[in-house]
């Protein structure tokens, strides 16, 4: 019984209900830095490009459909509301030429 309680108190858990929970979530956290690695590996091999997840993430709404998108869209399913990290993502990913910025006027014309 003692030991059972030491090994709680080791996942910051009151009950084993609790101590499961945990543990599901630092699996998680487990299975999405490896995706993450893939994702960043997989797109250095595809494009010989060094992109963070992030910027992975924003290049790949950007190009669903094929259309244009606000910086309100990128926000919404991205699911990150950082401005400064989406305007240095889109500045970068023109540099790299992933990406071009179409004014607000020729995206409505297209």
């Amino acid at each position: 019984m003692k030991k059972e309680t030491k090994d709680l108190e080791m996942h910051l858990a009151q009950d084993e209900e609790a101590k499961a929970i945990l543990e599901l979530g630092f699996f998680l956290i487990q299975a999405y830095q490896r995706l993450k690695s893939f994702l960043e590996e997989a797109e250095k091999m595809l494009n010989g490009t060094k992109l963070h997840i992030n910027e992975i993430v924003v290049l790949h709404i950007i190009r669903i459909h094929n259309t244009p998108k606000s910086v309100s869209v990128i926000h919404l399913l991205a699911d990150f509301y950082d401005d400064y990290l989406i305007a240095y993502t889109i500045k970068k990913l023109v540099k790299l030429k992933l990406i071009q910025k179409v004014r607000s006027k020729e995206a409505k014309n297209t």
